[in-house]
């Protein structure tokens, strides 16, 4: 059985992070993603890991070493023989966010900001299991000589029951308000998360507003309290047409200029939440080798950054 830990993938160049945002888009789609593409008879199941893969998963959510790496490493990919605990099996597609004239903030949140990157659509758990159908984005904003700006977003630990609908709700890197009710396996995983984050069910965005596609740092970045990726209308419908496939090939026959999410920002400012952007497909997805080995850092946080 393939697991993500067995998959190898060509490491990054070693000049990769003096490269501007497009060539790092390229080599990551070109020389990664798509080189690496599984043909249909060879998609790993969604399954729960054999017994064979459980050491070295318990190995990393035990040691505070490994769970810090979640937080600090910076590199697009995976660390070499490091398997993906959860969210394992997915399918990536270059992205474009584009950011309205209303904005506030700074970054690649600014006012008419174009950003690229990825996008890895994945499940928490492998949806055999009962209510246990979690879609997470892992996104990826490439900047010049800089390291990636990520996000990972969810729409609820708990899972959205037997909705096979990958747009079917919000997603968002902050779900502690109203998503309270966990169970074991939830609240097992907060505690050992806790060892190494003071908020085991909240991610900070403050990176997005502290740095520009350009890699020019704001001198007073501004950033919103909590973003939202509300899924567009014609991603959900799409899914709507194909219920209870594989994600995974229902995503492969999206149109390649597909609108994915608006950006919906939360602060004081706004009386209520408020569109500010889009993201959209900039190519096909892919299910493969090389996406599954994508890394996408579990942010907690830039001090220098207003949070309105």
């Amino acid at each position: 059985m393939m697991t993500t830990s067995n998959i190898t993938a060509p490491a990054t160049p070693s000049d990769y992070g003096d490269w501007s945002a497009e060539a790092k888009q390229t080599w990551l789609w070109d020389g990664l993603v798509s080189d690496s593409t599984y043909k249909a008879v060879d998609l790993p199941d969604l399954v729960v890991p054999p017994l064979s893969e459980i050491p070295n998963r318990v190995k990393v959510v035990l040691s505070t070493t490994e769970l810090s790496k979640t937080l600090e490493y910076t590199d697009d990919l995976m660390p070499e023989g490091r398997p993906k605990v959860i969210h394992e099996f997915g399918s990536a597609a270059c992205i474009t966010m584009t950011i309205g004239s209303n904005s506030p903030y700074t970054g690649v949140l600014s006012p008419g900001h174009r950003s690229i990157g990825l996008v890895r659509m994945s499940l928490a758990a492998p949806p055999g299991l009962r209510k246990s159908f979690i879609p997470g984005a892992g996104l990826k904003f490439l900047i010049d000589r800089q390291p990636s700006l990520d996000v990972v977003a969810v729409n609820h630990t708990n899972g959205q029951g037997r909705n096979h609908n990958l747009f079917a709700n919000p997603m968002s890197h902050d779900i502690t308000d109203g998503h309270n009710e966990l169970r074991l396996p939830q609240r097992l995983m907060a505690t050992l998360f806790r060892r190494v984050s003071p908020e085991t069910r909240r991610l900070r965005i403050d990176h997005l507003s502290l740095w520009d596609s350009a890699g020019q740092r704001h001198p007073r970045p501004i950033s919103p309290r909590r973003l939202v990726l509300r899924p567009r209308v014609e991603a959900a419908r799409f899914f709507r047409r194909h219920p209870g496939e594989d994600f995974r090939f229902t995503l492969r026959r999206l149109p390649d200029d597909s609108p994915l999410f608006d950006v919906v920002a939360e602060d004081n400012q706004f009386a209520e939440p408020t569109p500010i952007g889009s993201i959209s497909c900039a190519s096909p997805f892919m299910a493969s080798a090389g996406g599954d080995r994508l890394f996408f850092r579990h942010w907690i946080g830039e001090p220098e950054a207003t949070v309105r």
